[in-house]
């Protein structure tokens, strides 16, 4: 206290002091809590490894000569067209996808246009449709992928599929891994 002789001004700083401390023992509590949550969200993230994760991506990752990847339609549509596409941006795969409303898997077989096998990494996928004489409108893909390790960045973890690097914020959906789509 800056005048201990005035006592209505020693309660007044006393009561100031006071206040300060609880909120530096607030901050540092809220500082704990955020460390055990951000140590929580990392052992739940392990968890990731091995599954299946979809992710909303217009990457897909080619690996052991399978990539997979799915989109959905609100409506029946008259076509669509699946293009795949070296990270050069050289198409290296055009074909046909389900064309009836729904959510679909997609599973590319890693082969050109002419059959032969293209190199695992990175690709570009993207899906586009087409009703009557409209023109072709794009579809939203999500990259499906086996998480095979888990990096941390800010204390935010980050889940590899391949070479791909995707937030495990933007995780849409988890399961067992499996060969159920359909293969092109």
């Amino acid at each position: 206290p800056l005048d201990p002789m005035d006592s209505s001004e020693f309660t007044n700083q006393l009561v100031q002091f006071s206040a300060v401390e609880q909120q530096i023992q607030a901050n540092q509590n809220l500082e704990t809590l955020i460390q055990l949550q951000n140590a929580q969200s990392a052992a739940n993230a392990v968890g990731y490894i091995g599954k299946d994760v979809e992710v909303p991506s217009s990457q897909i990752m080619l690996q052991d000569g399978e990539a997979k990847f799915a989109y959905t339609l609100a409506d029946s549509v008259d076509d669509v067209v699946v293009t795949v596409s070296s990270e050069s941006g050289q198409v290296v795969y055009v074909g046909s996808g389900p064309d009836r409303a729904g959510r679909h898997e997609f599973v590319w077989s890693g082969e050109n246009m002419s059959g032969d096998p293209v190199a695992d990494g990175v690709y570009e996928v993207k899906v586009t449709t087409v009703s009557g004489e409209g023109s072709p409108q794009p579809v939203q893909t999500n990259l499906i992928g086996t998480v095979n390790s888990v990096r941390y960045v800010d204390g935010q973890p980050f889940l590899t599929v391949g070479d791909l690097i995707l937030s495990a914020a933007d995780v849409l959906s988890v399961a067992a891994p499996t060969n159920q789509a359909q293969q092109a």
